[in-house]
């Protein structure tokens, strides 16, 4: 599949939502001719889940340290409140990066001498494009948009892999 940078909609961007539109058989027109333009964009992200252990006691105030040094949300928290927060805490989710940030991120814990565990994982994406009306459909119940992104790809509608 060959890579594909998404056209420039601009400020005319149009966002379709359709809230009642429950049956996959709404979403016909979408692959059969009945409305043209429409594509597939396929968003490919590596992304990492740091988590860091601690001893059986948890983080020592040298830990909370460098977590307050390095991750921004508790740099906000008083060092005294954070440690009383994760006594006893073995181990630590410090959330989902993306795959380069992740990298600072753990870099950043390795200098401070804490070994965050990474837990690479990929994920895929799809958005319907209308490229003649610069037109984006959001279907906001996650089940039905993957049975339709499924049926469309069954149906043969193009993909172009997102750059973005």
């Amino acid at each position: 599949m060959p890579t594909w940078r998404p056209p420039n909609l601009g400020t005319g961007k149009i966002f379709l939502f359709f809230r009642h539109m429950t049956h996959l058989a709404n979403y016909q027109r979408l692959w059969d001719g009945t409305e043209q333009g429409w594509v597939l964009w396929r968003h490919d992200e590596d992304r990492v889940k740091l988590t860091l252990t601690f001893s059986a006691g948890g983080p020592t105030l040298e830990n909370i340290k460098a977590l307050r040094s390095v991750i921004s949300s508790f740099k906000e928290q008083p060092a005294v409140k954070l440690f009383a927060s994760l006594k006893g805490i073995n181990s630590l989710e410090l959330g989902d990066f993306e795959s380069r940030a992740s990298k600072k991120v753990a870099f950043a814990l390795v200098n401070h001498g804490l070994v965050p565990e990474e837990d690479p994982y990929h994920i895929t994406r799809f958005t319907f494009v209308n490229e003649l009306g610069g037109a984006l459909l959001v279907i906001e119940d996650n089940i039905l948009h993957q049975l339709v992104v499924e049926e469309a790809i069954k149906n043969h509608i193009p993909i172009r892999r997102s750059e973005c």
